[in-house]
């Protein structure tokens, strides 16, 4: 779980901040089942890629 630090609407993507204390987390809105503001508390997983994690999925 993690919070949206921040969504740039124009672009469609932003960061979650995990609750873990982990690195913040990429997001894509393709990643997204819901739409997605800034301060929401999400659900989301990892994919990983050659330049690091990204979400997955988020809701």
């Amino acid at each position: 779980m993690g919070k949206v630090i921040y969504w740039n609407r124009d672009r469609l993507f932003g960061f979650i901040r995990c609750d873990d204390g982990g690195a913040d987390q990429f997001v894509h809105v393709s990643a997204l089942i819901m739409p997605i503001r800034s301060t929401w508390v999400m659900l989301f997983s990892l994919k990983s890629l050659a330049t690091g994690e990204a979400v997955a999925s988020a809701r």
